[in-house]
């Protein structure tokens, strides 16, 4: 990410982020407030709701106590109620009915203290009923009255039912009446088209003031979520009247509810808002903060392209400049460090050449090392053979003549290319298997070479190095008297099924650490006391020159496990194919 960018984004963050926050906590707080207005609005409601309710029970009770003021004062009632005439009888029976329209009443009924019903205005056939049960309810209820379900002829009807007695001598009166309780009613009660009124009755049935509103409560199974609407609940008491006694089945739910619907819309056209000013805050910030980030950065972008202009053949560049702020300190110090290279470079090219010469040297010794090893060797066995044996002596040096000719045939071959070291060897088809076979015999370690290897294209000195610096090290990592070094060579395939020859060269001796063996092809790398650090890192490269692949496998304490492998020439490769 450049520096321009950087730039960039800390602009657009310092001036975005704080309206992001802002944003946010206008969209909570203007949130938290619409619900809460709504919330308290709904609340408010409902307490007028039942305020509203309680003063219309209140009414109907000073209805019902007018009526027995009535009543008390109207001889021919208590003619009728005591006996007297047919006519004055059937004046008593009709009386309710009379009374309940003067007084306004959806229902009235007179009855006596033992339930039997005297005179019914809105069921002329309860006459002669007895049901001492409702007036009961009606006087016990906290609320001071109840909803009651009564019937009359067609059909049973809601009312908002109260008690209240009269005393004719003796005798007591019941007088029950009731105010209508329907739709019109309860869309009264509310004062608003966006808010409903609605009753659930502890039968399930519904009344609500929005017809909307009670058709998607039956689908729904009276179950509204709360996700969806505002709701206050208010229990009211409910009674039912029928062929038997009236009966307290439970208290109908009153719900006040307000759909959230707009509360949403206006949330989203706030949202809608925020964003716009967001957005264009946004390309306004980002506008203004790369026109800054360019002039700002203008002077930086030169001096690195003048800085890409700098190698070590190619000092003249310069940066002295006249600014007197930090891309003019930066400038100078550019400059002054430019200096010093130049001055610098020089001396760098000199000691350059004193450690190439030095890598040479260290790794001359070491391949000469490697190719005196089996003459040292065989000179020894002479020599042993020559003062125990005598007899035997030509034998033996016909039988190591071999591993001598081979030995000094390296060192020539490495001395010629030593002598042409700028150049790459020449790479003929070799036979891997033998090579291997003779550093083995001169090692004294097992090799196992299969038949019918393909040839590789490479430089026998160069194989004979690696095969060389592979076995040495094997030998190296075994105890003095205990363990095996084995030389295995065969055809195979490199991962991606290209055919070659591969090399393994195994051993069950002390093992490398993981840490140790990442780092044992680096060049100067040794964990030994004696050693240069050079003979896997010219494994490595030789292999490498020869484009094959070498991998190293170790378990501490179970032994290591070099794999080489290298492509066969192309003239077998072809002859396979035709096959």
């Amino acid at each position: 990410m450049t520096l321009r960018s950087r730039m960039l984004a800390a602009f657009a963050g310092l001036v975005l982020l704080p309206l992001l926050i802002l944003a946010a906590v206008i969209r909570v707080e203007v949130s938290r407030l619409l619900t809460h207005q709504h919330t308290e609005r709904l609340h408010d409601l409902s307490d007028v709701i039942q305020g509203d309710l309680a003063e219309r029970t209140r009414d109907v009770r000073r209805r019902l106590s007018g009526l027995g003021e009535g009543i008390d004062l109207d001889n021919r009632f208590r003619v009728g109620l005591s006996g007297g005439s047919e006519t004055d009888r059937r004046y008593v029976l009709e009386y309710a009915r009379t009374a309940m329209i003067r007084q306004g009443l959806a229902m009235l009924r007179i009855q006596r203290a033992d339930g039997t019903i005297l005179s019914s205005g809105h069921f002329p056939e309860e006459f002669g009923r007895r049901d001492a049960s409702l007036p009961a309810l009606l006087g016990s209820s906290p609320w001071g009255g109840a909803l009651t379900r009564v019937r009359r002829r067609e059909e049973y009807f809601l009312v908002q039912a109260a008690v209240d007695s009269v005393r004719l001598g003796e005798e007591v009166l019941m007088l029950i009446g009731g105010a209508p309780f329907d739709r019109d009613f309860l869309g009264r009660l509310v004062r608003g088209e966006d808010v409903a009124a609605t009753l659930i009755f502890p039968d399930g049935s519904v009344l609500s003031s929005s017809r909307a509103f009670e058709a998607r409560l039956l689908d729904a199974g009276v179950d509204i979520s709360e996700s969806d609407y505002f709701i206050a609940r208010e229990e009211i008491p409910f009674i039912t009247t029928g062929a038997g006694a009236a009966e307290h089945q439970g208290d109908a739910i009153l719900w006040v509810t307000h759909p959230r619907a707009p509360l949403r819309d206006l949330r989203r056209r706030l949202d809608l808002w925020l964003a716009g000013v967001l957005i264009a805050s946004a390309l306004g910030t980002l506008g203004a903060a790369a026109a800054l980030s360019i002039r700002i950065t203008r002077p930086l972008d030169e001096l690195a392209r003048k800085a890409t202009e700098i190698d070590l053949d190619h000092l003249s560049v310069g940066f002295a400049s006249h600014r007197s702020d930090e891309v003019g300190v930066l400038s100078r110090v550019l400059d002054h460090m430019t200096a010093r290279l130049r001055s610098s470079a020089e001396r760098l090219r000199e000691v350059e050449r004193h450690a190439t010469l030095g890598e040479v040297a260290r790794q001359v010794n070491h391949d000469v090392k490697n190719g005196l090893t089996p003459l040292r060797n065989v000179f020894r066995h002479l020599a042993e053979v020559a003062e125990t044996d005598p007899g035997r002596l030509e034998g033996v040096f016909r039988e190591r003549r071999r591993v001598l000719e081979a030995s000094i045939t390296y060192l020539e071959a490495l001395a010629a290319n030593y002598a042409k070291i700028s150049r790459h060897p020449d790479r003929v088809p070799c036979d891997l298997g033998e090579i291997a076979e003779q550093v083995a015999s001169a090692a004294g370690v097992e090799v196992r070479i299969a038949s019918d290897l393909a040839p590789i294209s490479a430089d026998r000195v160069g194989l004979r190095r690696i095969v060389e610096n592979l076995v040495r090290n094997a030998a190296e990592s075994l105890d003095a008297d205990d363990g095996t070094v084995t030389v295995d060579v065969e055809n195979g395939s490199d991962e991606g099924g290209e055919p070659g020859v591969r090399l393994v060269v195994s051993d069950t001796g002390k093992g490398i650490a993981p840490d140790t063996l990442a780092r044992v092809f680096d060049d100067f790398y040794t964990t030994k006391k004696t050693g240069a650090g050079l003979g896997l890192s010219i494994v490595r490269r030789l292999v490498s020159d020869f484009d094959g692949t070498v991998r190293a496998q170790s378990e501490e304490g179970k032994g290591t496990r070099f794999t080489v492998w290298f492509p066969a020439t192309k003239e077998r490769h072809e002859s396979h194919s035709d096959r």
